[in-house]
């Protein structure tokens, strides 16, 4: 009778196969550290070399040290060999009729895309229900609350896979008299299998979050994962893909890599042999270990290093948001940056904040056809609103905007002042140029050309300090963003609160007011004192 105490699954086989041939590539190294540290003790060298040995073993036979051990290594046995997906409804749709999408999960924005590529049709609008949340559109397409009179579009598709979501959707439509005829139901599933690529270089996916400051701070990452091995290609993709615009920006110089527009839940890791989410951490998703050590003996290093030595970090990166009031304080222990806070979970190097920003040509035409003058200083409100039509917690109020500008063109009336924004930035007084709603890249140029950019933290001072310019920074919750470099400026209450709470960005936690306190304490006076000695330097 089989003993089950000793009834090993395939992968558990396997797991332990793999795990052996690291065994003896590590039991090769090992040995040479022994000989070399006990050089004159070889008896030592000997007991050593038992001791790792028997922790190795430990780690091979005891299952749930091996399964934790393997866990990171070995995604692609868990991970299905096909995707299943949906098939736009080609047969079912007329080709060039407006089209509305009920649902949004997973199935719309497939069909989305897909019609993306193909232009069959016009999809003019997703409605959403309230419980999934409200974005402004889905891969540019907007989102409505309800649907539209009937008349205004020819089909409706009911995105949702789930039957009782769409016998539910099917009773209500039914009941608002809604012409069944233009619903288009029960979408087609097909197979996608995963490729295997066979490619001699390392093939790294890199996904960058946060805004175009974290982009900035990215790329420094990556830069350095780059010095690695030469002999290696970089796929870089964003989380959040309406910000493609920023990736563009940032990332088209990098040499050796492909910006790829796709979302993290549709990549195939098995094309990669390495993918990496870049955050406030470098964080190591999918690993082939097997493949690394064939290709790239640095590439096998990193990866085993963060592996053995990080992989807890994911636990922490799992209690988002308040993950990042934890690498701000061991920042603050350790005398790091945001950019080197970074390396000290991996065997990176990143010793300086240096990120090279490449402008494109074709938009200094643009540029020259703002007109400014020969010197100017530049001034923006911010960070984007919260969701209450008020500005987030870290930035400056318009009043003392108005009131700092006021007292510079009191004493140095010749300093031309540019205000750069969004198309709907609320204009502040006095100013002598608004350039707003540019593309970004005629905004690089305008940072680029300015004598001090003054704003609250945030993209653009990132841009802005990584083109030569010098910032004056009005600190509030994240002064872990700052430059030495810059002129900053902090406040006399409060501040440094990122992380703390669920909305740190959003409401004060003191007491949810705006200005928040720590924001309000900055005087213009404060900032006009900070900045005199640079509005000196003006002929």
């Amino acid at each position: 009778m089989k003993n089950k105490e000793y009834d090993v699954s395939l992968v558990d086989v396997l797991k332990r196969k793999m795990f052996l041939s690291r065994y003896f590539f590590n039991l090769e190294n090992i040995s040479k550290e022994c000989k070399e540290k006990y050089k004159d003790n070889p008896k030592k060298a000997i007991r050593c070399l038992l001791w790792w040995n028997f922790k190795q073993s430990l780690k091979i036979f005891t299952e749930a040290h091996a399964n934790d051990y393997w866990e990171p290594y070995f995604n692609s046995i868990y991970r299905s060999s096909d995707d299943s997906k949906v098939m736009f409804p080609y047969e079912q749709i007329q080709k060039d009729s407006k089209v509305i999408i009920y649902g949004n999960d997973g199935n719309s924005r497939q069909i989305i895309e897909q019609n993306n590529i193909t232009k069959y049709c016009k999809i003019i609008g997703i409605v959403v229900d309230q419980e999934e949340g409200m974005e402004k559109d889905i891969e540019s397409v907007p989102i409505i609350d309800k649907i539209p009179d009937s008349n205004s579009f020819d089909y409706l598709i009911v995105s949702y896979s789930d039957q009782k979501k769409q016998q539910k959707i099917l009773e209500e439509l039914d009941n608002d008299s809604f012409p069944l005829s233009k619903t288009v139901f029960d979408l087609k599933e097909y197979k996608v299998q995963n490729k295997i690529i066979n490619d001699a270089r390392v093939r790294v996916y890199v996904i960058v979050t946060g805004g175009l400051g974290d982009y900035i701070v990215a790329k420094k990452a990556l830069l350095a994962l780059q010095e690695i091995d030469c002999n290696s290609v970089f796929f870089i993709t964003s989380n959040d893909l309406k910000k493609r615009a920023f990736l563009d920006a940032i990332y088209f110089d990098v040499a050796g890599s492909y910006i790829k527009y796709e979302n993290e839940n549709e990549i195939c890791f098995s094309e990669y042999d390495l993918v990496i989410r870049i955050d406030h951490i470098i964080n190591v998703l999918y690993a082939d270990m097997v493949k690394l050590r064939k290709k790239s003996k640095g590439f096998y290093k990193f990866a085993d290093k963060w592996l053995n030595e990080y992989d807890n970090v994911k636990d922490v990166v799992q209690r988002m948001p308040f993950e990042s009031v934890i690498h701000v304080n061991r920042a603050k222990v350790l005398k790091l940056d945001r950019y080197r806070i970074m390396a000290s979970y991996t065997s990176l190097n990143i010793c300086d904040h240096n990120v090279p920003i490449a402008l494109k040509g074709e938009y200094k035409k643009d540029f020259d056809a703002l007109n400014l003058p020969f010197q100017y200083i530049t001034v923006n409100l911010g960070a984007d609103t919260r969701p209450d039509g008020k500005k987030q917690v870290k930035t400056w109020p318009i009043e003392n905007y108005n009131r700092l500008i006021e007292m510079i063109k009191e004493k140095y009336p010749y300093v031309r002042i540019v205000q750069i924004g969004n198309i709907d930035s609320q204009k502040m007084k006095q100013v002598d140029d608004y350039v707003f709603g540019c593309h970004l890249e005629i905004i690089k140029f305008v940072l680029k050309e300015s004598q001090l950019h003054i704003d609250c933290e945030g993209g653009l001072v990132h841009l802005a300090t990584q083109l030569g310019t010098c910032c004056a920074v009005m600190f509030g919750p994240t002064f872990y963003y700052s430059y030495e470099e810059n002129i900053n400026i902090l406040p006399r209450a409060c501040g440094e609160c990122m992380g703390t709470t669920e909305e740190w960005f959003t409401h004060c936690l003191c007491n949810d007011s705006y200005p928040a306190m720590c924001m309000k304490s900055i005087t213009p006076e404060c900032v006009f004192k900070n900045i005199q000695s640079k509005l000196e330097s003006f002929k």
